[in-house]
């Protein structure tokens, strides 16, 4: 794994990296204070020169629906964050939700709404996934198997 390390934006949102050796396998994960990456970008391997976008969304404006269609090869998924109570299940709002394409680096990252839904795009839709869970310290994690996009229920412990 090789890592750049943090890079800020111009007063455009223009970013640039340099000296990438050719042949990196990169993922990337750009923030902001208030908004979040929902969307991974898609992995790319370094061959010279070229130009990525990257989207942010505002925390106000998520949405744990799946009515966009996914790039080819692409996938949103979705589900819902319960907790375990003496009455049964419960949705838990708020819960940090985040695609971990590699241990501990999250790609996309949403938090699950009032009825404890949410959803992630961007990821690839011929893997197992791992989409991690945490709310204070309470964190687990769940795989996600190729070509499943909703019912994804994650117990928070």
């Amino acid at each position: 794994m090789w890592a750049h390390g943090a890079i800020l934006t111009d007063g455009s949102g223009h970013y640039l990296m340099s000296a990438l050796p050719a042949g990196a396998h990169l993922w990337f994960h750009v923030w902001k204070d208030g908004y979040v990456q929902q969307c991974a970008a898609r992995s790319v391997t370094i061959q010279g020169d070229m130009t990525m976008d990257l989207t942010l969304v505002s925390k106000v404006n998520l949405t744990a629906s799946t009515t966009q269609s996914a790039p080819s090869g692409l996938r949103w998924v979705s589900g819902t964050i319960v907790e375990i109570r003496p009455t049964g299940k419960q949705p838990v709002a708020g819960v940090f939700v985040d695609f971990e394409p590699l241990e501990d680096f999250p790609a996309a990252v949403t938090y699950s709404d009032a009825a404890g839904r949410f959803a992630l795009c961007g990821l690839p839709q011929d893997d197992t996934v791992t989409v991690g869970a945490g709310l204070g310290n309470r964190v687990t994690y769940a795989k996600v198997p190729p070509g499943q996009t909703t019912g994804i229920e994650i117990t928070l412990p």
